[in-house]
């Protein structure tokens, strides 16, 4: 593993992929590294690069941040782009100065996918907001958690998977994977969360990629319960999982390899890993939240090959 991108005096984390006919576009979430790393999430924005081959990335700038003049005026949090009927959609999370414990998803479009000229969707309202019904509010640390929309169409549908936590069960298993589902990305209807074990105290950036018939439901997490090391007899260790179902909306469950999406070492220094295909191979994309040889904190690195066996775990031992 090495580092394959990097900013000067920034913070790089999250990101998220549009692949175009000529490359890949990543969106990722900076900040400048003057501030501390538990600062930076207060002053992120959303910068962008492209490459050709994964490898090798052009820095494009900065395409969305907070603006003052709108609900989201704080930072700009983990989200997703999708492309449809000619034009990019920017599903983010941010938050409003008045209520700055509460979690948003919003959405932004435009002609092209660097939001030059973007529109902001919903009146200068968020597009969607938490459910009581289902979910938690505010959680015991005193926020909201509704975050890190991701996009997955299937059958004329759109499905917005949310990282979010559930208002009943025990309270270090009540991370979930919120769900709403639209047909034309704009009105939202806010479902019961996915079926998943309550292992969990946070299923962050969760998205789907389906293969050979099964859906995959990867996510990132530093949160655990006691439940988790009693049904996998295995330490957890913050990182990157993965849970398997036969239908959209689960029950997902752990293969006979565990949840673990990489091997300690890699799981040690991986967070927020991303599935790309790319010439009839499947990669991994994630960035270091710890330092490790050549691999420096905060920065991309470079694609891990996966292979998705029959009996439905992922091998990265390729």
């Amino acid at each position: 593993m090495k580092t394959t991108f990097s900013l000067e005096n920034k913070y790089i984390w999250d990101h998220w992929y549009l692949m175009e006919e000529n490359g890949y576009y990543k969106y990722f979430l900076q900040a400048p590294d003057s501030f501390t790393p538990d600062e930076r999430h207060d002053h992120a924005s959303v910068g962008c690069a492209f490459s050709k081959d994964l490898n090798k990335w052009n820095y494009l700038g900065t395409v969305f941040k907070a603006n003052p003049e709108n609900w989201c005026n704080t930072s700009i949090w983990t989200g997703s782009v999708v492309k449809h009927k000619n034009e990019y959609y920017l599903f983010f999370t941010s938050r409003d100065n008045k209520e700055k414990s509460i979690q948003k998803i919003g959405l932004v479009i435009s002609q092209d996918p660097l939001f030059k000229n973007y529109r902001l969707c919903c009146k200068n309202k968020p597009l969607i907001s938490v459910e009581e019904k289902y979910y938690e509010t505010p959680s015991p640390d005193g926020m909201t958690h509704w975050r890190d929309p991701f996009i997955y169409e299937e059958k004329g549908y759109f499905y917005m998977l949310i990282c979010a936590r559930k208002n009943k069960g025990p309270l270090n298993g009540r991370g979930t994977v919120g769900l709403a589902t639209s047909k034309d990305l704009f009105n939202w209807e806010i479902e019961p969360p996915l079926d998943i074990p309550e292992w969990f105290g946070q299923c962050e950036c969760p998205y789907i990629y389906k293969k050979n018939g099964l859906y995959y439901l990867h996510f990132c997490t530093h949160e655990f319960s006691k439940r988790y090391s009693l049904d996998n007899n295995k330490r957890p260790i913050k990182g990157d999982y993965y849970l398997v179902s036969k239908k959209i909306r689960g029950p997902y469950e752990a293969t006979s390899k565990g949840p673990a999406l990489f091997d300690d070492e890699k799981e040690s220094i991986a967070y927020n890993s991303k599935i790309i295909d790319k010439d009839g191979s499947i990669y991994a994309l994630f960035w270091a939240k710890e330092s490790y040889d050549d691999v420096k904190k905060f920065t991309h690195i470079s694609p891990v090959k996966l292979s998705y066996l029959s009996d439905g775990s992922i091998s990265t031992d390729i």
